[in-house]
């Protein structure tokens, strides 16, 4: 099960018709765009969600990176669950993303971003199929910012941890299960999965991966560290694997959010525009939200990654205003701060970003 997209062409024409054909269907016949369900008989259910955004995205240095109007990670997905019994469950999603991008491309693609089926019990839950990696169980600690993000972590930067499995997992088994300690919980995910298939450039090929992550959470408070590993072909130095290291935490209450993590990396960046070769890095990266009242929030974050002789490097920091209209809509504006990107970086210069999301289920980390 590789990444596909399908592409729909006529440029943004499509893209904003989409846009207007989800919110008359999903968010005008009920009063807050909830996400629907169908409830089959007691023990089946099914739902479709998701959300969906308008970004425009302008860069004041003029980025060739540059994104003008984007989707801003919109996705739709169906799940399901059937109980086979008190304590037996089979399970499954499929999610895809709708990306358009005004500056790159003119097409709206159709990208699988998850599609498993799982079974659950006493014992944990076992998912197959394109998964969450147990490494962005910690990277989605500092995945709480809108516009700008996801850059130091290694879950997502293109082309290499993203298509080594670091964020999203090809042809994956997954086990997870979680213990409890009085007042606080323990989890723990572990995964195998095959990327064949799969190239970061016409050198360098993924193969296997595998990783495992463990969590600590105490009310608000979460901890975690994950390792994770992807076997490859055509390294340079005669290595043979990808692998990121990464720690983090967070906490989170109705007005206050707090999260970041710290990563090391092995052939886990691609210096851009260079020499063309994967190199190591390390990462750091966090997020502050307060929320002054229940329409509005501000928040700030900042972000760093250097590589061996900064090649390669970004850094900046970024503020926000998201202006809620109820816990499914929402506007914001986030102004990302350059403070010493190279140049090849997709996170050069200062950038201004203004957009509209609504939130067809419930993402209350964003709110």
């Amino acid at each position: 099960m590789n990444y596909k997209s399908i592409g729909i062409h006529k440029t943004k024409n499509n893209y904003i018709l989409i846009l207007v054909i989800s919110f008359i269907t999903l968010c005008i016949p009920t009063k807050y765009c909830h996400s629907i369900e169908l409830n089959i008989n007691k023990n089946t259910n099914f739902e479709f969600g998701g959300w969906i955004a308008a970004e425009y995205n302008y860069n004041i240095d003029d980025s060739p990176y540059d994104l003008g109007l984007n989707s801003n990670a919109s996705r739709v997905f169906v799940s399901g669950e059937h109980s086979i019994s008190d304590s037996l469950k089979l399970y499954g999603k499929v999610e895809y993303g709708i990306s358009y991008i005004e500056k790159q491309h003119k097409d709206v693609d159709f990208i699988e971003r998850l599609m498993y089926i799982g079974i659950s019990s006493h014992f944990g839950s076992v998912e197959i199929g394109r998964v969450w990696s147990p490494f962005y169980d910690i990277a989605m600690y500092s995945d709480t910012n809108f516009s700008f993000k996801d850059t130091a972590s290694g879950a997502f930067f293109s082309p290499v941890s993203h298509i080594a499995g670091f964020g999203r997992s090809n042809n994956s088994i997954k086990y997870k299960t979680s213990f409890k300690l009085d007042t606080s919980k323990l989890f723990f995910s572990a995964l195998i999965g095959d990327q064949k298939g799969d190239n970061v450039n016409s050198r360098v090929s993924i193969n296997t991966n595998y990783g495992a992550s463990i969590r600590y959470k105490y009310k608000g408070y979460q901890v975690g560290l994950a390792h994770q590993i992807a076997n490859a072909d055509g390294l340079s130095n005669y290595d043979d694997s990808i692998n990121a290291t990464i720690i983090g935490g967070m906490f989170n209450s109705d007005s206050f959010l707090i999260g970041g993590n710290y990563t090391i990396g092995k052939n886990n960046q691609y210096d851009m525009g260079l020499s063309g070769n994967l190199v190591n890095s390390k990462g750091i990266e966090g997020s502050i939200h307060f929320r002054f009242s229940k329409s509005y929030k501000v928040y700030t974050g900042y972000n760093k990654l250097t590589t061996k002789k900064d090649l390669y490097s970004t850094e900046f920091v970024n503020f926000g205003l998201l202006k809620n209209f109820n816990k499914k809509i929402a506007i914001y504006t986030e102004y990302r701060l350059d403070l010493g990107t190279t140049k090849t970086s997709l996170f050069f210069g200062d950038a201004v970003s203004v957009g509209l999301v609504y939130f067809i289920s419930d993402y209350s980390h964003y709110f």
